[in-house]
């Protein structure tokens, strides 16, 4: 989703697929705002904000997901992707570069 960003697409989808719920958001960035739109029990909603604001946000959710999961011992070797939360400021670039 980060690099789709990057990349400036206009429209992106996440799924939060899990044993407990199922969400999709669609996100469309225009302009150097996103708008995110979700259905929760039929009634859909949507938030706009600044694509830097987003990002930003999104970065610190992934550090406390990070943070979250090593107070717990998982680590590379007992939770698969892990690697994917380590070294986050790999995606700084995206905010100094994006031209948003």
């Amino acid at each position: 989703m980060l690099e789709s960003i990057k990349r400036k697409e206009r429209h992106h989808k996440i799924i939060f697929p899990s044993q407990h719920f199922f969400e999709s958001w669609e996100l469309h960035t225009i302009d150097g705002v996103t708008c995110i739109k979700w259905n929760v029990d039929e009634i859909t909603d949507v938030v706009t904000i600044e694509s830097i604001l987003y990002i930003k946000e999104w970065l610190k959710l992934l550090q406390q997901s990070h943070d979250c999961v090593l107070l717990v011992a998982y680590n590379n070797e007992n939770l698969e992707d892990f690697y994917l939360l380590e070294n986050l400021e790999r995606f700084s670039y995206i905010i100094k570069t994006s031209g948003l």
